[in-house]
């Protein structure tokens, strides 16, 4: 399966769990949506700059999310049922990728089905203690024959904080929090559990080595909604920084 562009893949925890979305609920001040989001990221002697426009529907769903300029990256949501969604992204005009999202009882992910312009096929299953996520299941798929290409199990403390992640491949991330600080941030559509807290630290490790971390830092308006997550990082020896800031 392709990857994504590298500006929404950095942050490899926050990826997953920093944004969430009941699909049952509308909210009728929307001055909490996000209009805009700009992400800067500098590493490893490059530098990415991207801002993305979201647009939203009379329930507060999330539709799309348009790079602006140019239109390079789109991402454009629909919604059939209460219990589905569908999501195509869009590359330099063209779709690359189409995922079709089921949702379960709590509006989280159940399963998803992925097929992409190359021919790549995967699902995956999202299994559950009550709202925590405890088991992500990536299968390769075939008309012939499903095979599981990887399994990643999360850890959570006893106040219901994800702490680790691990894969079958060894790949394993940690996380800190911020818990004098309670997440109110609510950005895009991943269908996932929203943590309590900010995320403080995200450390990636494969195997013994260290190959990302990252140290957050928040900043907040006079209506305590996020408008800038600036992180440092580190990754393969190299230091550089990742800055994303939001609008409503």
């Amino acid at each position: 399966m392709k990857n994504l562009p590298v500006f929404l893949m950095t942050s490899v925890g926050l990826f997953l769990f920093s944004c969430s979305k009941n699909n049952n609920s509308t909210n009728s001040n929307n001055s909490t949506l996000v209009k805009s989001y700009t992400d800067v990221l500098n590493s490893l002697g490059n530098s990415e700059v991207i801002t993305f426009n979201l647009t939203y529907d009379g329930q507060n769903r999330l539709v799309s999310m348009k790079s602006n300029p140019p239109a390079t990256f789109n991402y454009e949501y629909t919604y059939p049922s209460n219990n589905t969604a569908t999501l195509d992204y869009y590359d330099n005009g063209q779709i690359s990728e189409h995922q079709m999202l089921w949702l379960n009882s709590n509006s989280y992910l159940d399963s998803v089905y992925r097929f992409d312009d190359s021919g790549d096929t995967t699902t995956e299953k999202y299994l559950y203690n009550g709202i925590n996520l405890v088991q992500y299941i990536q299968y390769n798929y075939s008309t012939t024959a499903t095979t599981v290409n990887n399994i990643t199990n999360y850890t959570y403390d006893n106040q219901g904080n994800l702490v680790s992640t691990l894969d079958s491949y060894g790949k394993s991330v940690a996380f800190t929090y911020y818990t004098d600080s309670v997440n109110n941030f609510n950005f895009g559509n991943t269908f996932l559990p929203l943590p309590q807290f900010y995320v403080k630290t995200e450390i990636l490790t494969v195997g013994t080595t260290t190959t990302l971390a990252e140290s957050h830092y928040y900043t907040f308006d006079d209506k305590n909604r996020l408008i800038k997550d600036s992180a440092s990082i580190y990754t393969n020896g190299n230091n550089g920084s990742d800055v994303k800031t939001y609008t409503y």
